[in-house]
């Protein structure tokens, strides 16, 4: 039998023992069983995972700006990553008030979307962990070719700043691309309305135009939300909201108008970018309209 013996330097439980015939003598393995136990050592708990195995670090935490305080928050849904508590409450109330102005019933289904409400991005951004990859992206976020002294930045940003390990997450946390100065705006605020009275008005300005009212003209060929200028014009009140609040917390302010039943369900061909309801969907007014509307003119 083999006997093992403790490896020197390396900390109690992280590969902590071993055939004598291995350690300390092979230098490569033993950083790397290190490097492992910091991680572990490194998990926000409980996990935050990306859906592929990647679990968020308190690396990542500092890097993107984002304290315990504010992911503690987060995990119980009472304040959306990048809101304060105040912010949060003053968002509710001004989209309330937005929708009441606009003649939608109390009766809609308002839910927040994308990585402020589950940290991490869907499929459709993920996390670039090379120069081509970084190039590929600002070129595609910014519409310009970067000087190479910008790439630079960001590989440094990337590599020597945060991710020091080449251990990356698939996709993009909240504002990673921000931080990295890859896109110029922080991670946005998806906001998905779903109101069979909404759309029907919708529908409503295109036949006062004189056009039939087909598929192709009122939903997204893709997404099947609603035609975002028929939205802003069926709702003036909230469209008039996503401009201010998107002034107040310096972040784009989008939304998306479905039926009453939300979206279609539609993982088999477009995967996590399906943005049907799910049971752990971040709702944004769960005491409905009017409830929200007269607490904020009760105070």
């Amino acid at each position: 039998m083999i006997a093992e013996e403790t490896i020197a330097g390396t900390p109690e439980g992280a590969c902590a023992s071993a055939p004598s015939w291995v350690w300390p003598f092979d230098a490569a393995k033993s950083h790397l069983c290190q490097s492992v136990y910091m991680a572990s050592r490194d998990v926000v708990e409980p996990p935050i995972d990306d859906g592929t195995g990647y679990a968020v670090r308190s690396r990542d935490l500092n890097f993107l700006r984002l304290t315990r305080s504010e992911v503690d928050n987060w995990r119980a849904k009472a304040t959306p990553l990048g809101m304060s508590m105040i912010q949060y409450k003053g968002f509710q109330t001004d989209l309330a008030r937005a929708l009441h102005a606009d003649g939608i019933s109390d009766s809609i289904d308002v839910r927040l979307k994308g990585s402020s409400a589950k940290f991490f991005s869907d499929s459709h951004k993920p996390m670039p962990n090379n120069r081509e990859q970084i190039i590929d992206l600002f070129r595609e976020r910014r519409h310009r070719l970067p000087a190479a002294w910008e790439i630079d930045e960001i590989i440094d940003r990337l590599l020597n700043q945060w991710i020091k390990d080449q251990s990356f997450p698939t996709y993009c946390p909240f504002d990673a691309r921000f931080r990295l100065t890859v896109d110029r705006e922080p991670s946005d605020y998806d906001v998905q309305i779903s109101s069979n009275t909404a759309v029907e008005r919708c529908i409503r300005l295109i036949k006062a135009l004189g056009e039939d009212p087909t598929e192709l003209r009122i939903n997204h060929p893709t997404y099947n939300f609603v035609r975002k200028d028929l939205v802003e014009t069926a709702l003036p009140n909230v469209y008039l909201f996503t401009l201010r609040a998107a002034d107040q917390l310096r972040r784009h302010v989008d939304v998306a108008l479905f039926p009453a039943g939300g979206p279609t369900n539609k993982t088999k061909t477009h995967g996590s970018l399906s943005a049907h309801f799910r049971d752990d969907d971040w709702i944004l007014l769960p005491d409905g309209i009017k409830e929200t509307t007269s607490k904020k003119m009760d105070q």
